[in-house]
């Protein structure tokens, strides 16, 4: 999938009032930008590898 069409698809998904940014750590590609999408914990998104609160728990 690229990057337009994930862009493009979490576009539709999100909710502005609940949308926020931060600097953080990023287990597969280091220091990042995060970006919650919902006040969901499960909506939190690394902007550089698109990993999701699911796969950095693991990573």
């Amino acid at each position: 999938m690229s990057l337009r069409s994930r862009l493009l698809a979490g576009w539709h998904l999100l909710r502005w009032r609940e949308f926020a940014a931060r600097p953080g750590h990023c287990p597969f590609c280091g220091a990042t930008l995060l970006l919650r999408l919902q006040r969901e914990g499960t909506s939190l998104r690394c902007i550089r590898c698109a990993a999701s609160a699911v796969h950095m728990s693991i990573g």
